[in-house]
């Protein structure tokens, strides 16, 4: 689950992201994608509140093979 804030325009991409699925974090990961697509680079912010052990591992997973 995860919640796009008001934030998110342009460049700029701002979520709020609670308990995940696998599927639910690749969905996530469309949206800074998509922007990237149109605009080259974006700026992410990303909250998370309940940070626990699993949360750090699932968004690990969905972020390292996006990394350069």
């Amino acid at each position: 689950m995860f919640d796009v804030l008001e934030a998110t325009a342009d460049d700029v991409v701002a979520v709020r992201v609670g308990i995940c699925t696998t599927d639910g974090f690749r969905e996530l990961y469309d949206l800074p994608a998509e922007k990237t697509a149109e605009y080259g680079t974006v700026h992410v912010y990303e909250e998370a509140p309940n940070w626990t052990l699993p949360t750090y591992l699932s968004n690990l997973r969905g972020i390292v093979p996006d990394l350069q």
